[in-house]
């Protein structure tokens, strides 16, 4: 349906430059005009323009489709890489107040795991950021400011003060990562 719409709307544009082309030059294009007419050349051009706008129309909004879903993806892998870093951050959390001590093995595979999400938080927050969705990046600033943040209180103070922190920003960004996707997703569907 865009495809005929198009295509009216270049047949109209080219009647209309064909008139007011008329009118302007007039004798001039009088004596090519009736060539021009007879050869069936006009209906070719206002054909290929119609086509060319279609063409335009349907790939603007391929465009506009694509990007939307490179921004829920984006949206997506920000939400997972806080999520392992948040239920990482409660295991810990829980080990410390428990007074557990896992074996070396696991405590090195949390740490181990802990540094890749943290990295792979980062790898999706610079994508994040470059498609301009509205507030993860406030979002993304709070988290990667715990970080430093626990890290100065872990080693002056509190290791459990430090766990509490990141894991209350880590509740909090999922949150609003929640409510930012709805929106998206909503603003989206009503179109």
């Amino acid at each position: 349906m865009r495809l005929s719409a198009a295509a009216a709307i270049g047949v109209a544009v080219g009647i209309a430059i064909g008139g007011a082309t008329t009118q302007r030059w007039g004798s001039e294009l009088a004596t090519v005009w009736p060539v021009v007419q007879s050869t069936g050349i006009l209906p070719a051009i206002v054909g290929l323009f119609g086509v060319y706008l279609a063409v335009e129309l349907a790939f603007g909004r391929y465009k506009r489709e694509r990007l939307w879903e490179r921004k829920l993806q984006a949206l997506a892998d920000v939400t997972a890489a806080i999520s392992a870093l948040w239920r990482l951050n409660d295991l810990w959390l829980q080990d410390h107040e428990d007074e557990h001590r896992p074996a070396a093995s696991a405590e090195e595979e949390r740490a181990r795991r802990f540094r890749e999400s943290e990295w792979k938080l980062r790898e999706v927050a610079a994508v994040a950021r470059a498609l301009w969705i509205d507030g993860v990046p406030e979002v993304l600033s709070a988290v990667e400011a715990s970080f430093d943040a626990a890290a100065s209180v872990a080693e002056y103070g509190d290791v459990t003060e430090a766990y509490e922190l990141q894991s209350k920003v880590f509740s909090e960004a999922l949150a609003q990562l929640a409510e930012i996707g709805r929106l998206h997703v909503q603003a989206r569907s009503a179109r």
